[in-house]
């Protein structure tokens, strides 16, 4: 097994929707050369303004690439 960092949060525990859907969409493309089976995203919504369609499409990108998401919200 191996374990590919993807970053998408800031010193401060801060990102953005548009860096998530990047590592997601990297996952999904290099899934086989990387062997990425795992995705575990440390991150929450902000407010209540759900999901954007974009990254609706990322996850499911990677989960027809055979990606299983795991996410959490981050321990302050």
């Amino acid at each position: 097994a191996a374990l590919v960092a993807l970053k998408v949060l800031d010193h401060r525990g801060i990102g953005r929707t548009s860096d998530v859907i990047r590592a997601l969409t990297f996952a999904s493309t290099y899934r086989a050369r990387y062997g990425i089976d795992v995705l575990a995203l440390p991150v929450a919504p902000a407010g209540d303004a759900g999901v954007p369609m974009a990254l609706e499409r990322a996850l499911a990108l990677a989960a027809e690439a055979g990606i299983v998401v795991v996410t959490a919200t981050p321990v302050r």
